[in-house]
C-alpha cells in the first residue's frame, strides 16, 4: 500500500509543478529567469506525463491532466479581499491564508472547492 501513496505523491507533485509553470507563463510581469525556468519545468512535466514511467504510476490520461490544469489557470478567479477582516477569501467564502496569496505561485488552488485562484498578476497568454 505504501507504494501507491508514493506513486500518487509523484504524480501530484508533477501536477503542482505543471500548474506553477503554466501559471508563471500566463502571468504578466514575470522576470526572464522565472519565465525561462517555467518553460523548462513545463517541458519536463510534459515529458514526464508522456513517459512510460508515468503510465506505470497511474492510468489517468496525461492529456486530461494537462488540459485541466491549463483550463484551471485560464479561468482562474481573483480572490475576494475583505477590508474589514483584512483577509482573502475564495468565492466559496472560505478563507485563503495570506501567505498563500503573497507566495511565489501565480495561481493557487482553493483547498475547499478546488477552484483556481489568480494570486497575483494578470493573464497575459491564455494559449500556454
Amino acid at each position: 500500500m505504501g507504494y501507491r501513496k508514493l506513486a500518487d505523491a509523484i504524480v501530484l507533485q508533477a501536477v503542482e509543478d505543471y500548474r506553477y509553470a503554466i501559471g508563471v507563463l500566463s502571468t504578466k510581469d514575470m522576470n526572464k529567469e522565472m519565465v525561462y525556468a517555467a518553460q523548462n519545468m513545463k517541458r519536463g512535466c510534459e515529458y514526464f506525463f508522456r513517459s512510460q514511467f508515468y503510465g506505470e504510476l497511474t492510468s489517468i490520461s496525461p492529456d486530461a491532466i494537462m488540459q485541466e490544469v491549463k483550463d484551471g489557470v485560464r479561468n482562474a478567479i481573483i480572490p475576494i479581499y475583505d477590508n474589514e477582516k483584512q483577509q482573502y477569501f475564495c468565492i466559496c467564502e472560505n478563507l485563503i491564508h495570506k501567505s498563500t496569496i503573497k507566495g511565489k505561485a501565480p495561481v493557487i488552488r482553493c483547498k475547499f472547492c478546488g477552484r483556481y485562484i489568480r494570486a497575483h498578476g494578470e493573464l497575459l497568454n491564455t494559449d500556454v
